[in-house]
């Protein structure tokens, strides 16, 4: 039984360019580890195809006409809603939108000493 080649997904370049910055990002911070390796998969798979479902969508319309010619939206719009959802997630994890930065930037200010606290020990 022969063996099935894998096949390797090529990413859009506009892909490349977000999880090139996405890592820069997470470098800079200190944040990045070995194992996000499968979580930075799991985001470009979402983002390209997010991307590439976006790109259909626009250039066919996002209302279109069915066979009876009523007006429904894209056949697609399902598919991107689900992608859309799945992409945000693992933003979120990794600290990509502005929400869950604010929240690791609060928890952050948490850890320092209070003004309150440094005055008090200071007497």
């Amino acid at each position: 039984m022969a063996k099935e080649k894998i096949k390797k997904i090529e990413f859009l370049e506009s892909t490349k360019k977000y999880l090139s910055k996405v890592k820069k990002h997470l470098e800079e911070t200190e944040t990045l580890e070995k194992v996000d390796d499968a979580g930075l998969e799991q985001l470009a798979y979402y983002y390209d195809t997010f991307t590439r479902i976006s790109e259909i969508i626009l250039s066919e319309g996002i209302v279109t006409k069915n066979l009876s010619g009523k007006w429904e939206s894209h056949p697609l719009s399902k598919e991107l809603e689900a992608c859309q959802i799945q992409l945000f997630k693992i933003q979120q994890e990794y600290g990509l939108t502005l929400r869950s930065r604010s929240k690791i930037k609060g928890l952050e200010k948490a850890t320092d000493v209070s003004p309150l606290l440094e005055w008090i020990e200071k007497r």
